[in-house]
């Protein structure tokens, strides 16, 4: 019989260094949108983060229909739902009373999972997300049940243009 592991291989912690690296610039994008001045008033919880990349892997590897690609839509859909279900950051001493300081997991989440999808395309490519729409999903996620099958159709449909002119 052996010792086989029936949910496959062990997924192995990711070092300090590549957590930092996985969410550094969703971070700075985070502190740029609020206004905070000191970086270091966004606490990262490594443990947590560490919990987060360790769920993503595993929800990528069996949490989707296995006949099915696993395409960049569904990875950066697993990537908001785990960091912002499990929540590794808080907001320290910054002094800003910019909405989105209570939502710093949701609005980090939506960053990575948006970088994730549009690193490296010039902003032709990228759907604009404006302002209101950032408080309006910000709030949704944080108050609704979205699985990461329900945000996959959400990241698909910014992907979509839809020839509607956009308000000035």
């Amino acid at each position: 019989m052996g010792n086989k592991n029936p949910r496959g291989p062990a997924i192995k912690s990711p070092t300090d260094e590549q957590l930092k690296n996985l969410i550094a610039r969703p971070v700075l994008a985070y502190i740029e949108t609020v206004g905070i001045s000191n970086p270091d008033d966004v606490v990262v919880d490594l443990g947590i983060l560490a919990e987060c990349c360790i769920r993503i892997e595993k929800t990528l590897d069996g949490g989707f229909d296995p006949n099915e690609e696993c395409n960049n839509y569904k990875h950066a859909a697993v990537i908001c739902f785990w960091l912002r279900k499990l929540k590794p950051f808080t907001i320290g001493n910054a002094s800003t009373s910019h909405f989105l300081r209570a939502y710093v997991n949701e609005t980090i989440a939506f960053f990575a999972a948006y970088m994730y999808l549009y690193d490296g395309k010039d902003n032709s490519e990228r759907p604009r997300i404006t302002p209101q729409f950032l408080k309006d999903f910000m709030v949704a996620l944080r108050y609704h049940s979205y699985s990461p099958h329900a945000l996959v159709q959400v990241f698909e449909a910014l992907s979509i243009k839809t020839g509607i002119p956009e308000e000035n």
